[in-house]
């Protein structure tokens, strides 16, 4: 096995765009290498062998992917400015920092 893409953890502002890609990139994979399982969804199915670039008879393997990556939904809003994305990002780390603290106190050896 090995790793076909990667990237590393993007800044808040600029996630949402990143998904899309990477939604998209994902759906192209599963189409060139015919990932879809056989008891996947018929219309996924279809959907995605109108992408393949080959024969999907050709292929002695089945695929794993229990979905198409097409019916996912991208999290985030890909109208938020960047600034705001990226304050919104500060804003819940310092939750998450309080929360540690707050937990990490409460449990803390007398």
């Amino acid at each position: 096995m090995g790793t076909l893409a990667w990237v590393p953890i993007p800044a808040a502002g600029k996630d949402p765009r990143l998904r899309v890609l990477f939604l998209l990139l994902e759906a192209t994979l599963t189409a060139w290498f015919w990932a879809v399982h056989s008891e996947c969804r018929q219309t996924d199915r279809q959907v995605i062998e109108q992408l393949c670039p080959w024969p999907t008879d050709s292929f002695q393997y089945g695929g794993l992917c229990s979905h198409s990556p097409l019916n996912e939904g991208v999290r985030g809003d890909l109208g938020m400015s960047e600034e705001l994305l990226n304050q919104l990002e500060a804003e819940a780390r310092e939750r998450r920092r309080e929360l540690r603290r707050q937990t990490d106190k409460k449990y803390a050896p007398a």
